[in-house]
Parts: structure tokens; C-alpha cells; sequence
């Protein structure tokens, strides 16, 4: 303990071996943290009460020995201390010393030399913030947690938080505050919590020693003769979470540690995360049995989305929209309509990107009876019909021209201060194209941002347009849009190529939502709107459903040119069946050596439509392109729907997107699906690779997919073994990356979601990148290891050299490698030495998708400490 205490608030100069108050600012008065690491903004505290405790402790324990110059030190540094934590870091409603608007946060949060920030370092949730001010709950805390503190604190902050009873934060808020001003209620609540959900640092029984001892302070309190049994609960039974623990399922999950369960299992500290690239995810809840439904509490934090559905079904599948919720990073409670009755409640999210889903709560309407007839209730919308007209369509699908039945058009209008609710809008932030834009502040694509307040506008001329790419083939059943500038008359059109337009609307242009709706719905992947005088859109909206177009394949047969394939299958459709299989490779990060034109991006391999293809550039002599299935796979399957340009080509493997393997030959069948089965024998992978080695001018895949549980064989297959394969181009398995995940520091970046952190999270499909100049990043291993190989998967900004750089204190910095000519994609160098910090420095600045380190651990025996006096 004296050691603890020489460490860190030693007062003598003559301690050789330790240096004189080491953290503690007798200018500020409190202690600093960040020892001699540089920082732009200064030093910080963070956790004020950790500090008041090690001071606390110091006083207890000079008293405790009778040693009074120890017990005075500690006394002294606690008063001072106590003082500037009440005045500068707790701040009640008329603080002087920071803004009104930012002292009704109650906590500074991160309190630097040069700014203050309510966050922590470790998260931004405001349990996280608060209730790093509590802990550890001792009687120090009552030297600076004053009881009108505490009562502001409550009711502004802490009393809106979801509290959530298996949370361990909550424990420690409800200690930390309520029990100072409601001892009582905070002793009922605490009651209720089971021992394993406390905080690691408060047991049970001493917090509901604490409140008891408060109350009895305050002439309150249990009797002795109350049983914790009797105080298990308030007199009001608290509101039941009707999805916690229940069976959750989602449209995609970011990887297992963030799978929907996370969402619903009442611990906020985990999360559900959709794959970033997937538009309009979803997660759903099964409540067991239908409810009737009083609100919803969504927790998204930081990384939420523009806006989302909430979605109810007392049927399977039959599902009917309850409300719409803008995304926002506080905690969201949508009270819902009333009566709503459901069993499965989805939330729709708008868009993609990435999204954090911490705790998704739903919660009873107990004042409306569940009935017989509730179990089939649904909510409907309505709207007042203004016109209707018909109009013969045909649609252009794959090259086969197909007839729809006549169309019902039905155009309604809705008040400007009623935004209508129609599903999920197609037509969110995709691409667009307009004939014209009267200024830089009115793009075509304002029309799509969500933003009613901004607008697309026209010159001012006639027929003007503005079209949508809605990359990919929907059924469209509804437009709906907002003008500025109100036009006399518009026509809506569709396309399958965007050239090619047809007529399916014409109506006449009105004030608020215009809505026009298609019965039935109109095949189409571009949408637009022409205008016959000039015209802005506020907000153009389009709503439809994916086509239902899987049909009974017919079968040939195709072979291998080599390899040990055991089944090729090839089909005129991209279906393989009625194995219940899951496309690993759907909505996954993809990278290709070349692409022919803009609308045949190589995501288009992966997008789950067969409409949309990848294509290679006509110069392209050697034309690849991979997917990172985001996890390692056993792969028993790969399927590819080819277009008209096909190829012979051949199918590789990898751990690291940078050592490839050879896995067999195929050939490609216009228009059919080659579907090839994996051998037994292969080693389980993270990134496939189709290399075209054989065509006419391009390589071109409509889609690219990958399964883990290999698919029937029906009708018409032919199963072809070959007796020896063709040697692998690389045998090695790479070692573990041993910077994944780890700590990164970075000397600058650009965009909010292009952070240091990007560069270790194992996920290509993000990256950090830099400023302008020279810039660099480095990442600590947490130990010493002999260092491999280096590998970068460098982003959309190459540097003009880059050198890496090792050190065992990120201060003093060894050069590795200089002056390094960097290659687009994953480059790997060699390393050699021992090192626990890597530096990759840019110059001219860079941005990397992934840094990865190969290597091995160093064991090595701790020194010894050098013993020293004790502190008197």
C-alpha cells in the first residue's frame, strides 16, 4: 500500500524512485491523466471519483496506522480535490463556470486542458458518462454528490435512461444517485436486481447497505424485521420488456458477435450490426403470443440511421406498419397507435451504412384486452382518391418482353404538414440525373437526401426531368412526391435501362404530397419524372417490393477443365433449389481488377438481383474479382450466373486477400448458372476470387454465389471427378494477424466514420484515411512479438511512399523499411525484428482498408522491482 501511494502521490523530492505527486495539479487542483504522451487538446480526467477514492484511501489509511503527517496529506489533497470536482466537473443548473446549455448535461465527461467532452473513452452512452462519476460507491462520494446534485442529475438525466434491471450500469446510477435522494425507491429497485447483474465493482448487499443506511439517515428506512423478500418490488409493478430473451432474427448480421440476440438481450454493452452495404436491413422479435402494444424503445447510439419502420404482425410474415421513427442517437420511445396487437415486431431501417443497434425494447398496452379477433387485427392507411386513369403497359425484363395486365393508376393528395407513410422508400439516396439544376445549392440529388427542406430545382424552361436509378429491379406500386415549384402537369416513366421510357402516369401537378399509385405494380429499375413547364421536388419517394420472380430451373450440363469438382450444375435461372441455403456472399465487401462502365459496378455481382451485372473493361487481359465473406467459411459451394460475355476461369481461395490458392478450372454458359461443388479437402476460407482466363473482350457476372451446405442435385446433373488437381499457387496458411482489433492512433482523419480504427476491425469494406501531407498510423500489439510479414490493403488514396516503422514505447521509432513504392490493392512486406508498436508512415498522405501484422509472441520474464524505503 505505502507503494501505491509513493506511486502516486509521493511528496518527497528525495524518493529516488518515485516522482513527486505524480498526476496530482496543485494549480488546478486534481489530477490530470496521460502521463508524458503528447496530446493535442492536453491532459483529462475522466472519472473524477476514482480520483477522490485513491485520495479517500490515502486519509483512511493514514488514520488506520496512527500516522498523522499521512493521514494530513490525505486529508488536504481529498478537501481540494472535492472542492474543484463540486464547482468545475458536477455542475448543477446555475454553474458559472460552463455554457447554460451544456451544464444541464450535469457531467463535464472528458474534462481536457482545452475542452471539455461529454463522452468517455470508452463510449458514448450516457450511463457510460454518469456512472463513471460513481464508482467505486464509497463515503467519499458524499463529499461531492450533493443531495440537490444528485436531484437535478435524476430528474434531467438519469430517470429518461431505460434502466434496465439486468444492466450492471444500472446498479451503479441507482447507487450512486437515487439512493441519495429516494433511498427508498432506490432500495426497491435493488431488491429487484439479481447479485449477477450488479457491477463489478458493487456487490449486492453492500449497495442495499448503502441505500438502507442513507435512509435511516434521513429517519427513514426497513425495519429490522423487514425481509428482503417483502422488498422485492415497488407497490407499482414496473413495466415488463416483452422482447427480452425472446427469439430475434435479422435480414443480415455484421458477424456472430453482433447477431440480433445481442439486441434483445437487456445488457446494453452489446449489439446487433447489419452487413454495412445491405439496403433496408431488418431485425424482428417473436413476443411468443399476441400483445397489445404500447411503445417501442430503440437504443442506436452514435451510428443510427436516417430513419426506420416499426412493424407489427399477428400473422407470419403479415406484417403492417405501425410507424415511421427519424433515427436519431439518443434513446427513442414511438408510443404506438392504439389499439396495435401483434406477435412479431420488426424495425425496417432505411438506407445502409453502418448501424448499431444496442437494445431493442417493446413493451404492453395493459389497459387494451387481447381477443380472439385481435389475433388477426392489422393496421391499415387510407387516403382519399383525387383521379384515376388506366393505361396499357409492357415490361422489359432480361430481354423477354411480357405483358402486365391493365393498370390502375390512383393519384391522392396529403397535406404538407402530413408526411405519409407507404413502406420502405426505394428511391432513398440513390443515384440520380436531372436535365438541368437552377444552382449549385439545388442538385438532382436533393430530391433524395430525406430532407423535405432542401429541394432539386430546373431551369426555367419546359420539359424538364429528373430520373432515379433504384440499382436494381423492384415492383413498384407507388410515387409519391413533394414540389417546390409546382408544376401545371407531370408524367412519371420507367425504364429497365434507363434509356428507353415508357409512359405510365400522367397527372397533374398539386400542393403536399402527391401520391400515385400502380395496380398492378410496374417492373422497373429507373423512374422518372418529366415535367411539362419548369419545376423543383422537394422529395421524391418511390415504393414497391422486390419482383417474385424464382421459377423451376431447367438443367444442362457442364464440366470442368480441371480440378477436383465434384458437381457442376448449370441453370437458366440464378435459383439452386429448394435446399434452405443461406448466399454467403450476398451484400459482402467486393473488389475487381477493372469494370466496363459505371452501372456495372462489380457490387452488382453480389446484389441479390439478376438484372445487374459486373463486367471487365475491354483492355482488361486478366480480369478478377472477389468477395469477402466477412468470416471464415467452410465453402462447399460456389455458384456463378453468367451473362452474355462468358469465360473460362478459374476459382481461388484465401485467408488474407494477398496468398491465393487454386481450388479448380471451369467454363462459363451465357445466360446459365455454373454452379461448382467445393472438395472436402479445402481449407476453410474468407475471400473467393474468380479469375477469367479465356474470353472474347469481357468478363461479365450477373451473380457470384458462395454457401457453406452444398445444393441438391436434380434432374439432368453430371458429376464430374477428377482423379488429381492442379497445384495450389500458394500452400501457406498465413499466421494469426496480431493487429486485428488492437489499439491505432493516427496523426489525422478526414470523414467521422473513416477513423484510425477502421484500419484493424477486419473489414475491407472500410478504411481510414488521412489529411493532407505527411501523415501515419500506428498500432499497438499489446506485447512484444517477432514480427513476419506486414500486410496493407491500401484505399482509395495511394501514398507516394510509405516506410513502417517499429518501437517498444511508441515514442522512440526504428526504421523498418524506407521509402516503399506502394501497389493498389493488398501489398504484403516482409519484416524481421522484435517490436510492440508498428508505424505506418505516409507521405503525401493515404488511406488504408486494412493493416494487418503476422508474427509471433516474445515471452519474457518481468524484471524485478528494485525495492525501496517505505513512505512515513
Amino acid at each position: 500500500v505505502d507503494t501505491l501511494i509513493r506511486d502516486t502521490a509521493n511528496p518527497s523530492v528525495q524518493d529516488s524512485h518515485f516522482p513527486q505527486f505524480r498526476s496530482f495539479d496543485w494549480f488546478d487542483l486534481h489530477s490530470w491523466s496521460r502521463g508524458v504522451i503528447p496530446s493535442a487538446d492536453g491532459k483529462d480526467q475522466e472519472s473524477t471519483s476514482e480520483e477522490l477514492n485513491l485520495l479517500y484511501g490515502i486519509h483512511l489509511w493514514g488514520m488506520v496506522l496512527d500516522r498523522e503527517p499521512l493521514r494530513e496529506l490525505g486529508t488536504t489533497m481529498l478537501t481540494l480535490c472535492a472542492m474543484t470536482i463540486r464547482e468545475f466537473f458536477l455542475m448543477k443548473d446555475d454553474n458559472p463556470h460552463h455554457p447554460a446549455d451544456f451544464a444541464t448535461n450535469h457531467v463535464t465527461g472528458i474534462f481536457f486542458q482545452n475542452k471539455v467532452d461529454y463522452a468517455t473513452w470508452f463510449g458514448w452512452r450516457y450511463d457510460f458518462i454518469h456512472g463513471i462519476q460513481m464508482l467505486p460507491v464509497t463515503p467519499a462520494l458524499l463529499m461531492i454528490r450533493t443531495p440537490e446534485f444528485c436531484r437535478q442529475e435524476w430528474d434531467n438525466v438519469l430517470s429518461r435512461l431505460p434502466l434496465s434491471p439486468t444492466d450492471p450500469w444500472t446498479s451503479l446510477l441507482v447507487t450512486g444517485t437515487l439512493s441519495i435522494i429516494e433511498p427508498q425507491e432506490a432500495y426497491s429497485r435493488l431488491s429487484a436486481m439479481l447479485p449477477e447483474h450488479m457491477d463489478d465493482g458493487l456487490t449486492w448487499a453492500w449497495a442495499l447497505y448503502w441505500t438502507a443506511s442513507l435512509e435511516a439517515a434521513n429517519g427513514g428506512g426497513p425495519s429490522p424485521s423487514t425481509s428482503l423478500a417483502s422488498s422485492t418490488g415497488s407497490t407499482e409493478a414496473p413495466e415488463e420488456n416483452l422482447a427480452l430473451y425472446r427469439l430475434a432474427v435479422a435480414s443480415s448480421d455484421l458477424s456472430a458477435d453482433f447477431a440480433a440476440a445481442r439486441a434483445v438481450d437487456g445488457l446494453f454493452v452489446t449489439r446487433w450490426s447489419p452487413v454495412s452495404t445491405e439496403q433496408n436491413p431488418w431485425i424482428s422479435v417473436d413476443l411468443g403470443e399476441v400483445h397489445a402494444l404500447s411503445h417501442v424503445v430503440l437504443l442506436w447510439g452514435e451510428f443510427y440511421p436516417t430513419s426506420y419502420v416499426l412493424q407489427g404482425a399477428t400473422e407470419a410474415d403479415a406484417w403492417s406498419n405501425l410507424a415511421v421513427v427519424a433515427g436519431s442517437s439518443e434513446l427513442l420511445r414511438s408510443d404506438l397507435p392504439r389499439p396495435s396487437f401483434a406477435r412479431w415486431v420488426r424495425v425496417v431501417i432505411q438506407g445502409s451504412g453502418d448501424l448499431r443497434l444496442w437494445e431493442f425494447q417493446v413493451f404492453e398496452d395493459t389497459e387494451t384486452p387481447v381477443t380472439s379477433a385481435s389475433t388477426t387485427a392489422s393496421t391499415t392507411s387510407t387516403s382519399t382518391v383525387a383521379t384515376v386513369a388506366t393505361t396499357e403497359v409492357g415490361t422489359t425484363l432480361s430481354g423477354v418482353v411480357t405483358t402486365q395486365p391493365e393498370t390502375t393508376v390512383v393519384t391522392s393528395t396529403v397535406g404538407p404538414s402530413t408526411t405519409p407513410f407507404y413502406g420502405p422508400n426505394l428511391a432513398f439516396q440513390k443515384p440520380v440525373l436531372s436535365s438541368s439544376f437552377r444552382s449549385a445549392t439545388e442538385h438532382a440529388y436533393k430530391a433524395v437526401d430525406g430532407d423535405v427542406e432542401s429541394q432539386w430545382a430546373s431551369v426555367s424552361l419546359n420539359d424538364q426531368w429528373l430520373w432515379v436509378d433504384l440499382l436494381g429491379l423492384y415492383a413498384v406500386n407507388r410515387v409519391v412526391l413533394l414540389f417546390g415549384d409546382v408544376p401545371q402537369q407531370f408524367v412519371l416513366q420507367s425504364a429497365p435501362d434507363g434509356i428507353k421510357w415508357t409512359d405510365r402516369a400522367v397527372v397533374d401537378g398539386a400542393n403536399g404530397f402527391v401520391s400515385t399509385e400502380f395496380d398492378p405494380p410496374v417492373l422497373t429499375q429507373w423512374v422518372r419524372v418529366l415535367c411539362r413547364t419548369t419545376c423543383s421536388i422537394r422529395e421524391l419517394t418511390i415504393h414497391g417490393d422486390d419482383p417474385d420472380g424464382a421459377t423451376t430451373p431447367t438443367t444442362t450440363t457442364a464440366t470442368t477443365s480441371a480440378g477436383p469438382v465434384a458437381t457442376t450444375e448449370a441453370t437458366t435461372e440464378s435459383t439452386t433449389g429448394s435446399v434452405n441455403r443461406v448466399n454467403l456472399a450476398e451484400l459482402k465487401p467486393v473488389l475487381a481488377s477493372s469494370q466496363r462502365f459505371a452501372a456495372e459496378h462489380v457490387s452488382r455481382m453480389t446484389d441479390g438481383l439478376p438484372s445487374t451485372q459486373w463486367a471487365s473493361a475491354a483492355g482488361d487481359v486478366e480480369p478478377w474479382a472477389w468477395v469477402d465473406l466477412l468470416g471464415v467459411y467452410g465453402v462447399a459451394e460456389v455458384a456463378i450466373h453468367w451473362a452474355v460475355d462468358v469465360a473460362d476461369y478459374e476459382l481461388q481461395i484465401s485467408r488474407n486477400a494477398v496468398e491465393w490458392t487454386s481450388v479448380m478450372h471451369a467454363s462459363g454458359l451465357a445466360g446459365q448458372t455454373v454452379r461448382s461443388s467445393f472438395p472436402a479437402t479445402t481449407a476453410d476460407t474468407q475471400w473467393i476470387r474468380v479469375v477469367c482466363r479465356s474470353f472474347d473482350s469481357t468478363c461479365a457476372i450477373k451473380e457470384l454465389h458462395v454457401y457453406d451446405v452444398a445444393g441438391p442435385t436434380g434432374p439432368g446433373t453430371t458429376a464430374t471427378t477428377a482423379a488429381s488437381t492442379t497445384a495450389p499457387s500458394s500452400t501457406a496458411v498465413p499466421g494469426e494477424n496480431v493487429a486485428l482489433n488492437k489499439p491505432v492512433l493516427a496523426s489525422s482523419s478526414v470523414l467521422p466514420n473513416e477513423y484510425a480504427s477502421r484500419a484493424v476491425d477486419g473489414v475491407a469494406s472500410t478504411q481510414w484515411s488521412s489529411g493532407a501531407g505527411d501523415q501515419w498510423i500506428w498500432v499497438d500489439l499489446l506485447g512484444k512479438y517477432t514480427l513476419n510479414h506486414v500486410v496493407l490493403m491500401w484505399g482509395s488514396q495511394l501514398p507516394n511512399s510509405f516506410n513502417l516503422e517499429t518501437s517498444f514505447n511508441a515514442v522512440d521509432w526504428d526504421s523498418a523499411v524506407l521509402q516503399q513504392l506502394p501497389t493498389a490493392g493488398a501489398q504484403q512486406v516482409a519484416l524481421g525484428g522484435t517490436a510492440q508498436w508498428l508505424r505506418v508512415y505516409c507521405t503525401g498522405g493515404c488511406s488504408i482498408q486494412e493493416l494487418q501484422v503476422y508474427g509471433t509472441p516474445v515471452n519474457r520474464r518481468l524484471e524485478q522491482e528494485v525495492s525501496a524505503p517505505i513512505l512515513v
